[in-house]
């Protein structure tokens, strides 16, 4: 009994988290079991509403963030042909909507990184490269696929040095989102690195021909803001840079 009592006045003695009205009519109570019982009692309660209210006010996912929300039904999947840099995969899916069963192309791929490289000058590097699917010039962040097995920063940091000879130590990750939700399985992984200082040489693939760019940060936000980078993995990566200060 006595430990009960000292358990009861140990969780009671906290009435500064008890209402004043509940503290002033536990107090006219003569009987100091009573007493510490009450106040005991009147916490377990405030806890008890405390989880309750939490659980209750918890932020519900939305639709667009429910896996799969309208049931679409994978009913078979068979590989396609492998080109190049990916392998082609065929899932018939089955409407919920309307019962139909549709054949959908999948592009199966390794995942890759792109690299905000900032110099000690607030310099950052960009390349511009021909892209043969628009066949026009496009200004861009540096990155590539990724290695199979290879780890996020190793892939990122390899990257940024064959395509621009620059490294550094003072990593930073964004985050990741898909490379194209509507046919494709993987993620590009976004970087910064604070500060890249050009120490190598570039290493670029036979089908690679890039022209390296410097911009000021007020430079590449104006340029961010006014649609001049057109490949859209180097807009999320900007955007993810600068969403602490930015106003739409």
């Amino acid at each position: 009994m006595g430990f009960i009592l000292n358990f009861c006045k140990l969780v009671g003695a906290q009435s500064e988290y008890l209402p004043n009205s509940i503290v002033a009519i536990s107090k006219n109570v003569q009987c100091d079991w009573c007493q510490v019982c009450i106040f005991a009692l009147c916490q377990f309660v405030l806890f008890l509403f405390n989880d309750f209210l939490t659980i209750f006010m918890k932020e519900q996912p939305s639709a667009s963030e429910q896996t799969n929300a309208h049931n679409w039904r994978l009913l078979r999947s068979e590989s396609g042909p492998h080109i190049k840099l990916f392998q082609v995969r065929y899932d018939w899916m089955l409407n919920p909507r309307n019962g139909a069963e549709e054949r959908m192309v999948i592009l199966e791929g390794r995942d890759s990184a792109n690299v905000i490289a900032i110099t000690p000058e607030e310099q950052v590097l960009f390349v511009r490269q021909y892209r043969f699917g628009i066949q026009a010039d496009t200004l861009e962040l540096p990155g590539g696929l990724m290695e199979a097995g290879e780890a996020l920063q190793t892939a990122a940091a390899r990257e940024l040095v064959e395509e621009t000879g620059y490294t550094g130590s003072d990593w930073q990750y964004l985050g990741k989102v898909p490379s194209n939700p509507v046919f494709m399985d993987s993620y590009i992984h976004h970087w910064v690195l604070r500060d890249a200082r050009l120490t190598d040489a570039t290493e670029l693939d036979a089908g690679e021909a890039v022209e390296l760019v410097f911009m000021s940060l007020p430079e590449v936000k104006k340029a961010l803001l006014e649609g001049v980078f057109q490949h859209p993995h180097t807009v999320t990566a900007l955007l993810r840079f600068f969403s602490a200060d930015l106003v739409f």
